[in-house]
């Protein structure tokens, strides 16, 4: 192009910096929008992937101290004291309120907790509306806890007992027995699994009791209930007989942390295909010959005894080993250093 003076080839220089300069900024401005509408899409979808934890819940012994043997030892008692009187400790309900909160704000995974009642108060309509009217008087951050029992709003179901049974447990006419227990909660969690499409392996949940629903009543081990997924919360001396605090104590609801993320941990080897071992464990396992052929069942749940018993004893002999030449390659160093150190001073 061909200007007639100087000034036209500034003129010209300068509106095609001025449209350069404008679509920089155009691109960059899309560009920074395009960046959040993605972080904020990113944000909604792991909002969407929180993980259900169902707390099942019993109220006499966890949220007061009027255990199963209450009746017994009050009669032993001449003069009960006022806090086994009340229904409901402010004491052990805000332990319960900090333990729903601290699963919701759980800084390693994000946890949506819901409680599902299993407490023999759901079974007569005036006291099951009297636990929900006081759990809907506890304030849990912004949201009280009543709130938090499982499908609670769900108004899509008229049904008053279908309802009913998304936050509590069906009543299968057991009494108040360990076994009984154990079997209305496992028939709540296999009715979940079946309603939701969702593997029992891949469900979080945890038992809040007083009746210790590791044993039956005979002393035979339940297994339907493993100790990952419970907290008693009493401590038995022996039948009928306890010592200690009664209730959800402080140093109940860091066990009861404990477990839920004892539960995740095994969930995320589970989704590595590593099963309840971690990597390095794996890796342990992989390179032994005699237990390669049973890798598929150290997999499973359903594991033999016997080949969980040899894989337990050859990881723990191994990471015995490791630590031992750890150590003897760090004596080396140090035997080493003082070497080095006694030349220089020379």
């Amino acid at each position: 192009r061909v200007y007639s003076s100087p000034c036209h080839y500034h003129k010209s220089a300068l509106k095609a910096l001025s449209k350069i300069s404008l679509e920089l900024h155009i691109t960059r401005w899309f560009c920074f929008f395009m960046k959040n509408t993605a972080k904020n899409g990113a944000e909604t979808a792991e909002r969407k992937k929180k993980q259900e934890v169902f707390i099942f819940l019993d109220v006499d012994g966890v949220l007061n101290t009027k255990w199963i043997g209450y009746i017994g030892q009050q009669r032993n008692n001449s003069s009960p004291s006022l806090e086994d009187e009340t229904k409901f400790h402010p004491r052990l309900v805000d332990n319960f309120a900090n333990l729903i909160h601290r699963l919701e704000n759980h800084p390693h995974y994000d946890l949506d907790p819901k409680i599902v009642l299993s407490t023999t108060w759901r079974l007569q309509e005036q006291s099951c509306k009297e636990l929900v009217s006081f759990l809907s008087t506890i304030q849990v951050g912004t949201k009280k806890l009543g709130r938090y029992l499982n499908n609670f709003d769900d108004n899509h179901c008229d049904n008053e007992k279908e309802r009913r049974s998304f936050w509590s447990t069906p009543d299968l006419d057991h009494g108040t027995t360990p076994e009984g227990r154990a079997a209305e909660i496992q028939a709540w969690v296999r009715h979940h699994c079946q309603t939701n499409n969702v593997k029992q392996n891949d469900l979080l949940f945890l038992i809040l009791d007083d009746l210790d629903l590791l044993y039956t009543d005979t002393g035979k081990r339940n297994e339907s209930i493993q100790q990952q997924n419970f907290v008693c919360t009493v401590s038995y001396k022996s039948h009928r007989q306890v010592e200690g605090e009664v209730g959800l104590t402080k140093e109940r609801v860091e066990i009861a942390l404990q477990k839920v993320q004892e539960q995740c941990e095994m969930m995320k080897r589970r989704k590595e295909g590593t099963g309840i071992w971690t990597k390095d464990e794996w890796e342990l396992l992989s390179n032994n010959v005699q237990l390669r052929p049973h890798l598929q069942a150290l997999r499973s749940d359903d594991c033999p005894s016997w080949i969980l018993d040899i894989a337990r004893s050859h990881v723990k002999r191994e990471q015995q080993k490791q630590k031992q030449q750890n150590g003897n390659k760090g004596n080396y160093l140090i035997a080493l250093g003082r070497r080095w150190c006694c030349c220089c001073q020379r």
